[in-house]
């Protein structure tokens, strides 16, 4: 098959390298199914209003099923809607599958057929991201009561628990998937039947083509209709901050993993080896993922920096929107996939996130608010005296966990100027300075203590929950659309 059913004005065919250069064959064959499906309801809706015969309907609708059989060649067409509508003509007839095309435009169909792949990407997103959040609710809930320190400015700050570390992975996972099912319900909307810009004289139906192909409603303002893009530029901003959340995620687990924290092992087939030294064990698929998150990010800027400047109506500029979105998501669920089997197959080694706290300087703001409580001190003072007891410690290369209470009253006495506790107040005192009892004893509401990160966890699988039962009914009523559309296909062949 040769293409060229567009050039009547022009006196020769397309320019081979031009072709090659403007083309978008090789983006277009993910788009095939698509592009059948929208032309099927366009057939059914064509007939239905009396501009195709029942004869010519059958034989294109047929045509049409037959070429979604059949590889799509790798050249020799500038898109892959000419290269379906002269299949059909092929198969057919040039009267025949020249009906085909009336009252549309390779405009309105490709900003169709590019929505309706957005759709089942999105929802395959969802799918995904719902999945690695309900990978870290489990490890949260197993590791609810596991101490680990939290860091500000990359600092050693505060106890909390690798439970409470690991939900404020899932929180923005569930942000995400609210955005995408947010993103979806802009993205479903029908802009088939807009024409080329500005709608045709030849009378259609487009609320019926947007019910066969499953839209929620139809993209009413025509010459909106072929030029917004704004649902993809939406859809790579939801993936880029997605990829924001798994970049987080993969530096942690990248530093965790370095000997020098040794919180998280890696498992051995998720890991590359050096060429050069036996011993490295290199987390390059988590690096990989931060790598994506950068071009995503990049490619959004593309995005966004393509359609600024354009004027309005459509663009050929825009196919590389198309192209961009399409390949956005499979590196969106590659990043996904691969977080969600470094964490499945990994290990995290409790012992050495509890011994490291227990060594560590955070237990000043515990005693400090320890006076608050229990003695009634204000609290900047209670701070200056926690902070004095760090310092004299620091100068004596000590921590806490090395205090006897006997110790730890007289530091507190020396830094507070005179202020004393009592024997039985030290006792206290020394005995809360531990991981576990200052966890227990935090108040916090979503904060790190064993109660309070069981609690997220049932408040979170509710919320997931809620979100997944929204996608499966989109998914349902996308597969029952599709039924009935070719239910209405069949009753015409």
């Amino acid at each position: 098959m040769k293409g060229g059913l567009y050039r009547s004005r022009l006196g020769k065919d397309i320019n081979s390298s031009s072709q090659r250069f403007i083309g978008s064959l090789g983006v277009d064959v993910e788009l095939l199914q698509y592009e059948i499906d929208s032309s099927l309801a366009h057939v059914v809706m064509l007939k239905e209003q009396g501009w195709l015969s029942a004869e010519d309907a059958k034989k294109i609708a047929k045509a049409l099923r037959k070429t979604a059989e059949v590889r799509v060649p790798a050249e020799g067409f500038e898109d892959i809607h000419e290269y379906v509508e002269t299949a059909v003509t092929q198969m057919t007839s040039k009267e025949t599958g020249g009906r085909l095309h009336t009252a549309r435009s390779r405009n309105d169909q490709v900003a169709t057929i590019t929505r309706m792949m957005c759709r089942d990407r999105l929802l395959q997103l969802t799918e995904a991201a719902a999945g690695l959040a309900s990978t870290l609710l489990e490890l949260s809930r197993r590791y609810s009561s596991t101490p680990v320190l939290a860091y500000t400015h990359l600092r050693q700050a505060q106890l909390q628990t690798l439970g409470h570390h690991l939900q404020s992975y899932v929180q923005p996972l569930v942000r995400d998937i609210e955005r995408l099912s947010d993103c979806y319900g802009r993205t479903d909307q029908c802009p088939l039947g807009a024409s080329a810009v500005a709608g045709s004289t030849i009378k259609v139906d487009r609320r019926r083509t947007s019910e066969l192909l499953g839209f929620s409603s139809v993209l009413i303002n025509c010459e909106d209709s072929v030029e917004s893009r704004d649902f993809a530029v939406e859809s790579m901003f939801v993936q880029s901050l997605l990829l924001v959340g798994l970049s987080r995620i993969a530096e942690d687990m990248i530093i965790w993993s370095t000997s020098e924290f040794a919180y998280f092992e890696l498992p051995d087939d998720l890991v590359s080896p050096s060429s050069a030294m036996p011993h490295k064990k290199n987390a390059d698929v988590l690096e990989m993922v931060r790598a994506d998150a950068a071009l995503q990010i990049a490619q959004l800027v593309q995005m966004l920096v393509t359609l600024k400047g354009l004027t309005s109506g459509y663009n050929r500029d825009l196919q590389n929107v198309k192209a961009t979105l399409t390949g956005s998501f499979w590196t969106t669920l590659d990043a996904i996939s691969s977080v969600d089997m470094c964490l499945k197959g990994g290990s995290f080694d409790a012992k050495e996130m509890q011994r490291k706290a227990e060594g560590s300087d955070v237990f000043a703001l515990p005693l400090a608010e320890w006076l608050v409580r229990k003695r009634g001190v204000a609290f900047r003072e209670a701070h200056r005296i926690a902070g004095r007891v760090v310092f004299e410690l620091a100068s004596k290369k000590r921590r806490f966990a090395d205090l006897s209470p006997g110790e730890l009253a007289k530091m507190v006495k020396l830094a507070g100027s005179g202020f004393t506790l009592s024997t039985a107040e030290s006792i206290h005192l020394h005995r809360y300075l531990r991981p576990a009892m200052v966890l227990k004893e935090t108040a916090t509401e979503g904060g790190p203590s064993d109660a309070q990160v069981l609690a997220n966890y049932r408040r979170l699988k509710g919320e997931l929950a809620n979100l997944m039962e929204e996608a499966r009914k989109r998914e349902k009523g996308l597969s029952e659309a599709r039924k009935r559309l070719y239910a209405s296909v069949s009753s015409i062949e």
